[in-house]
């Protein structure tokens, strides 16, 4: 099997100069470059076919085209990907999701190729189990395609939107979703659908149930929490109506911007009635009338029209009414994402004008030239050791809060300084509670820059211990140089939740300086399952005394480098990667 996919990929290699190692990015419209897409998805293609069907065996019909340059190696590409889904999974039958056969630019067939291969991997190997040649590509190619049309166009349209390095497995899709909905969802100005959403509720239940009768737990109030407490009772109890809904179709508990919540419960609301009287069925005096918005469609479908209707004045033709309209809107949305020519932060027609934050344009009650007066809630930022998003330290979770205290002066920059529990650092205002005008009203850094904390991160989320640092230059060492790049503080990993205990003696110490005369010692540790077989040792990477982050003054070579006194420290703990020791004996020289 293997010679045989090595021979396919010689000859594709042979036929196209691919620019770069790695996997093939998506780029900026427009999208030319399809022929590298194209060969690896060939090659991967080959890859599992031999690993389902045996080596060299295909299915009728299978057109062994490998010729990249060939006029018609995208259509045979495409008509033996789908002969060999047919062929696993029946003539009909295809995965959930897959984007099949659609007219588009030369990119965006061979995006939707390799959407489509991935597709039909996971559903026989496993998400994240691949052949072992496998080449794979973007793993946003893996993702549907209004996320994908949101992410390019965020990225083409919006220096404040950076798509974090989310780890390439599984849940990565879902990652990004969460990512660029949020970021829409605040740069966005929606309001709530129209119609009484308590007043369709109860005619829904009247008609399910009989008027009077409500499944218990109802709670029958007018306010966002009450309608989502009602409208999940409801789903629960005519679970065995209809037709089921599964967890893609339905919004659920949502955060944000009142206008947000709102949709997301109008939208379950529409999909329940649709489940359980029929699509497009009321009862009598229905007060939301389905119009041009697309209330029933997939939160990242919403969001992409909401977005390319403020920036470029998108317009669809798809017809509301139809049971098809979801995906036909998408196929219009995302084209139009994919097609349409943008300049960032220029203005005018089909061009989106970014804002640039002054203390002009900022309005509210917190007093200018006051940091630490605005107070929030994190919604999973990621946090960064500089105002210029580059040295990234971890990502907060949701629901951490935060004291606010500057915000960066660069144009078009949506960063601020934050400092809450066990951190001092910078995030993006838009991925937090924060409102706009709260942001516009914090001042700038260096107009303040002598009243702000040093930059820190002791808490749990922290990838690095960073224990001073100036909030405008970026962490520093000892001696007071800048780290370039972070350096010095990006190796050291944060251990796992669930650490195993070792009896202290597991311990190794390696010894970088000792002091006698003061009575101190610079060390670096292990802790190790065999303390007689180096293998098994792993860096501590955390040292905890009497309850306290215990900073390291350096790191070298990836290990943190502690200065401890001699004598044994009994309210120490020591964490690994994988493991802790409770209790630290720091040997005078003499002693060892």
């Amino acid at each position: 099997m293997a010679s045989r996919v090595r021979f396919i990929a010689l000859l594709l290699v042979l036929s196209v100069v691919v620019g770069s190692a790695g996997p093939v990015l998506a780029a900026p419209p427009p999208q030319t470059d399809s022929a590298p897409l194209l060969a690896a998805a060939r090659t991967d293609l080959e890859s599992l076919a031999n690993m389902l069907l045996g080596d060299g065996v295909r299915p009728p019909g299978w057109t062994n085209s490998l010729d990249v340059n060939a006029p018609s190696f995208m259509l045979d590409l495409r008509l033996d990907l789908e002969t060999l889904a047919g062929t696993l999974l029946g003539a009909d039958q295809r995965p959930v999701g897959w984007f099949g056969a659609v007219p588009g630019t030369p990119w965006s067939i061979a995006r939707d190729i390799r959407h489509d291969l991935e597709l039909l991997a996971d559903r026989h190997l496993g998400p994240g189990n691949r052949p072992e040649l496998w080449i794979g590509g973007d793993p946003l190619m893996r993702c549907d395609r209004a996320v994908q049309a949101m992410v390019m166009w965020l990225q083409r349209t919006n220096p404040a939107f950076v798509l974090s390095q989310f780890d390439p497995g599984a849940d990565y899709c879902q990652m990004v979703s969460q990512q660029a909905n949020l970021f829409v969802e605040i740069l966005v100005t929606g309001q709530p659908p129209a119609g009484d959403l308590r007043a369709d509720l109860n005619a829904l239940d009247t008609v399910l149930f009989r008027e009077g009768v409500f499944p218990e737990g109802w709670t029958g109030g007018n306010d966002a929490e009450s309608i989502r407490q009602d409208l999940e009772t409801l789903r629960l109890a005519t679970a065995q109506v209809g037709t089921p809904i599964d967890a893609v179709n339905w919004f659920g508990t949502t955060i944000g911007a009142e206008w947000v919540v709102a949709r997301a419960a109008r939208h379950d609301l529409e999909v329940l009635a649709d489940a359980r009287l029929g699509f497009g069925q009321r009862p009598a005096g229905w007060t939301y009338s389905i119009g041009a918005e697309p209330i029933r469609c997939p939160r990242s479908v919403q969001n992409l029209v909401a977005l390319l209707q403020q920036d470029a004045g998108f317009v669809s033709s798809a017809n509301p009414a139809d049971p098809g309209f979801c995906q036909a809107l998408t196929l219009q949305a995302s084209g139009f994402a994919e097609n349409t020519q943008v300049n960032p932060g220029t203005g005018g027609g089909g061009v989106v004008e970014t804002m640039a934050v002054s203390a002009e344009n900022a309005t509210g009650a917190v007093v200018v030239g006051q940091p630490g007066s605005v107070s929030g809630q994190a919604t999973t930022p990621y946090a960064y050791l500089d105002h210029s998003a580059r040295l990234r330290i971890g990502q907060i979770p949701r629901g951490t809060p935060f004291t606010a205290l500057a915000r960066s002066s660069a144009p078009d920059s949506r960063m601020m300084l934050v400092q809450g529990e066990g951190f001092t650092v910078w995030i993006a205002w838009p991925w937090t509670t924060l409102t706009e005008q709260q942001y516009l009203s914090l001042p700038f850094a260096e107009d303040v820059e002598d009243q702000l904390p040093q930059l820190l991160c002791f808490a749990a989320f922290c990838s690095a211990i960073v224990h001073n640092g100036d909030p405008l230059g970026g962490p520093i060492d000892m001696e007071g140089a800048l780290l370039s790049g972070g350096a010095g503080y990006s190796g050291v990993p944060t251990p796992g939740s669930n650490l195993q205990y070792l009896d202290y003696s597991h311990t190794r110490l390696l010894f970088n300086l000792d002091n006698v005369d003061e009575g101190w010692a610079e060390l670096r540790m292990e802790l190790c399952t065999n303390p007689s077989d180096f293998n098994t040792c792993e860096p501590v990477v955390r040292l905890y005394e009497n309850g306290q982050v215990v900073p390291p003054v350096r790191v070298e070579n990836g290990y943190p480098v502690w200065r401890l006194t001699y004598f044994l420290h009994e309210t120490a703990r020591l964490e690994s990667q994988h493991f802790y020791v409770n209790q630290l004996w720091v040997t005078h020289p003499y002693d060892r």
